[in-house]
């Protein structure tokens, strides 16, 4: 397995990585991340299918659930291209991780970065996306 790292941009990263026959957890950031990666390298687990998927809708929750999704092959992000709201050129990237940080509806996310606001083509993609996030 390939290292695979997954952040919340100048705040926090997760990464895992196969070391010895077991999956090595590594997180910069608040102290939260730092001991779920403590917690998970003290197990052991050689398999990642053995980690159980975190719930909840914090920024710690979506990072850690992303990161397993994909060492286990299964993350499928519901929208790929790169811009998100065409009429003000605003990056999934913006968009998803204003959704990490804790914005829950499209309106707080137009007010936030101006996707959706003005022809409203992309509100159903942004949805989506707060659908795959939130569990």
């Amino acid at each position: 397995m390939k290292k695979i790292v997954v952040e919340l941009e100048n705040q926090d990263s997760i990464s895992v990585s196969l070391e010895s026959g077991s999956l090595h957890f590594e997180a910069k950031g608040c102290l939260e991340i730092i001991k779920i990666c403590q917690q998970l390298n003290t197990q052991k687990i050689s398999d990642p299918f053995k980690c159980a998927l975190p719930t909840g809708n914090g920024h710690v929750s979506m990072l850690v659930r992303e990161l397993l999704q994909k060492a286990k092959e299964v993350w499928d992000f519901p929208y790929k291209e790169e811009e998100l709201c065409h009429c003000r050129a605003i990056p999934t990237k913006v968009v998803d991780q204003a959704i990490i940080n804790g914005l829950h509806n499209v309106e707080e996310i137009g007010k936030f970065c101006s996707a959706g606001v003005t022809c409203g083509n992309c509100r159903t993609d942004i949805e989506n996306i707060l659908n795959y996030r939130k569990v």
